[in-house]
């Protein structure tokens, strides 16, 4: 999905440029705004701002709303929640900075009590023989390091564990539910100060040897209950919703659809009123039984219609649903798995065959407030719900006729 990727706040910003303006009148209920807002369109948002530390003129970011949510996985064979962790790192100077390329990007944790967690550390050594590389940043330029990361249960007790495209391992053991401050560390685990420039083939000294993100606060947050594909967080609850959960693929000779419904579903068990944000870019993530994601993408050839329904408001007690009906059908030779995103484009996958597949959605609210706007006033929305939520994972089997 998000892979999609660089993070929902960038992907936004490409979209401004295809919207248009809108307007509500003053003095309404927060029932009558969304009833008036129907063909109301977008012409501002505030995002969130992203927390940033600089050494000598480079930054490093963790692209993630604060504070972060993910599901612990049920104690099941061969279940997780993987997620991958992502830096970005700028050059912010005006000349190039160089960075050791075999780097080392790990998770720090910070308990509750405030107790510092460390994680233990597997350096790859398979490729030792060879000095070790250089990376060169232009000024302007950006790295994106990351970490292929999963949250499960190993001899009863809670596993959080990864590594990175260099075969560089980490792991936390013994986590509990709760709260805890995560950062992510990049460095070399060796201590490396010198670096090979593979351009003159000379070693040379590395100018930042350490960067450090800023905490953002995760929650680690069991299901609600056993049998059920929802979580809650400060009273709000995310729900994973899939059906039918077992697709029988068509035969390939046949123009058949076999349709399949997608939903995220929010409740407010809290005693305040917040909004929910459906744009821009909100659809199912789908992975293999390997638990790594299929590379899904979207299309989107107008402006974004940003009626009422983009923006709900959640009341005490309620639920608000987003659903996704999409269809599963041979395109070209291929296994296709599409359907509409409910704001004017298409998401698809591709590819596809029989096996367990698993779906789930990342919530991203990512704006404070917006603008709609018509020819006679501008209307500012606030209140909403901030905050980044990974959703359980719900199995879906793709059979054949066969069976």
């Amino acid at each position: 999905m998000r892979q999609l990727f660089y993070f929902c706040l960038a992907i936004v910003l490409g979209f401004l440029g295809v919207v248009s303006p809108v307007i509500l009148p003053t003095g309404l209920t927060a029932r009558e705004q969304e009833v008036l807002a129907k063909n109301a369109k977008l012409s501002f948002f505030k995002p969130l701002e992203q927390k940033n530390a600089e050494v000598n003129g480079i930054s490093i970011t963790i692209p993630i709303i604060d504070p972060f949510v993910l599901p612990i996985p049920k104690k099941q064979p061969n279940t997780s929640t993987p997620i991958q962790l992502r830096a970005v790192i700028d050059n912010n100077r005006q000349t190039p900075v160089r960075l050791h390329q075999s780097y080392f990007l790990i998770p720090e944790l910070v308990k509750s009590n405030g107790q510092a967690l460390s994680p233990k550390l597997a350096p790859n050594q398979s490729g030792t023989a060879l000095p070790p590389n250089c990376k060169s940043i232009e000024p302007g330029g950006d790295l994106f390091p990351s970490t292929e990361a999963r949250l499960f249960w190993k001899n009863n007790q809670l596993q959080f564990a990864g590594s990175d495209y260099l075969g560089n391992r980490w792991s936390f053991g013994n986590l509990e539910p709760g709260t805890y401050q995560l950062r992510l560390k990049y460095f070399h685990p060796d201590g490396e100060t010198s670096c090979l420039n593979r351009k003159t083939q000379k070693i040379e000294p590395l100018e930042v040897d350490e960067l450090v993100t800023p905490f953002v606060t995760l929650h680690l947050v069991e299901h609600v209950s056993p049998a059920s594909n929802a979580i809650e967080i400060d009273g709000v609850g995310f729900e994973t919703v899939v059906s039918p959960r077992i697709l029988t693929i068509p035969s390939q000779q046949s123009d058949a659809k076999i349709p399949v419904r997608f939903g995220l579903i929010i409740t407010n068990n809290t005693s305040q009123i917040f909004r929910l944000n459906w744009c821009c870019l909100l659809w199912p993530e789908l992975r293999g039984a390997d638990s790594k994601p299929l590379q899904g993408y979207g299309l989107r050839t107008g402006g974004l219609p940003t009626e009422d329904s983009t923006f709900p408001l959640a009341f005490p007690g309620e639920e608000v649903n987003y659903f996704l009906d999409g269809t599963l059908s041979w395109q070209h030779g291929s296994l296709v798995l599409t359907g509409p995103d409910g704001l004017g484009g298409q998401w698809r996958f591709e590819d596809l065959g029989t096996g367990n597949y698993q779906v789930r959605f990342v919530y991203i609210g990512a704006i404070t407030e917006i603008d709609l706007s018509d020819i006679h006033e501008i209307r500012r929305l606030t209140g909403f719900w901030t905050g980044e939520v990974v959703t359980p994972l719900v199995e879906v089997d793709l059979v054949s006729i066969a069976n």
